[in-house]
């Protein structure tokens, strides 16, 4: 299951939620009838901080304004911050630009990103189309860098995906150690 905002989930909401991650099972009064169910799934949820920025003095539950017997349900929690200053900013702004200027001329041609990765529909048909043992281009040529530097290396959406579908096969095992 994927949440968004869940910082701004009402009080009903977040009960149920809690039941649902702490006990794996939902329970339903509906009708005269009083049913569990078993809930056992992932939850991947986003917040935000309850002023718009992060205050690192405070800790994680009073800055998203959410109990700590919800977040402790949780196995991982990544803080994700935009850490803003005049050189990111600077460089945000150039790719932006740059992007603009790579639009394509003539009527439904593509702009920057969207030239390099065509939407999902056409992607999987030319999967389809083509063999999936060929090789397939690891990195996307032609990115140039920003204000004359070195061009990153940007790895394919082709690529990405058949990383991800050879990926799904393995059944890792972890040793005593780990």
């Amino acid at each position: 299951i994927c949440i968004d905002e869940f910082d701004k989930m009402g009080l009903n909401d977040r009960v149920a939620i809690h039941e649902a991650m702490e006990q794996q099972c939902v329970t339903i009064a509906k009708a005269g009838m009083h049913v569990t169910l078993n809930a056992r799934c992932s939850v991947v949820a986003a917040a935000n901080p309850i002023y718009g920025n992060f205050d690192p003095a405070l800790d994680l539950a009073k800055n998203i304004g959410m109990p700590d017997s919800l977040l402790s349900r949780f196995d991982l929690v990544f803080v994700v911050r935009d850490l803003t200053t005049e050189e990111i900013d600077r460089k945000i702004a150039t790719q932006v630009l740059r992007q603009a200027q790579m639009r394509l001329s003539g009527v439904g041609g593509r702009r920057g990103v969207e030239h390099m990765h065509s939407n999902i529909l056409e992607r999987r048909q030319e999967v389809d189309l083509r063999k999936t043992q060929e090789a397939t281009e690891v990195y996307v040529k032609g990115v140039p860098g920003a204000d004359g530097q070195e061009a990153k290396q940007v790895l394919t959406v082709d690529f990405l995906r058949k990383y991800l579908r050879y990926c799904r096969r393995l059944t890792p095992k972890l040793s005593e150690e780990a």
